[in-house]
């Protein structure tokens, strides 16, 4: 069975790979939505950051913005 990391970031206004800061790794989907699910009930994400981080895996326009980014967990290689 495959297996994803999801990473969330923070980032600049322009999603710049510089500016990137880790802020959770989640191997766990659910995890992951109940982390931005809290994120919003402390007012850090409104209605939507949460459906852009959804649909888009980022949010947009803020001076700093959220993004996630998605891999897979010991991929095998294939050539």
């Amino acid at each position: 069975m495959d297996e994803n990391a999801i990473i969330l970031f923070t980032c600049d206004e322009w999603h710049t790979h510089s500016s990137k800061d880790i802020i959770g790794i989640f191997n766990d989907e659910e995890a992951y939505n109940q982390y931005i699910v809290d994120m919003q009930n402390d007012r850090k994400l409104n209605k939507d950051d949460v459906r852009n981080l959804r649909e888009y895996q980022q949010t947009q326009g803020k001076d700093m913005n959220y993004l996630i980014e998605i891999f897979a967990l010991n991929p095998k290689y294939s050539a």
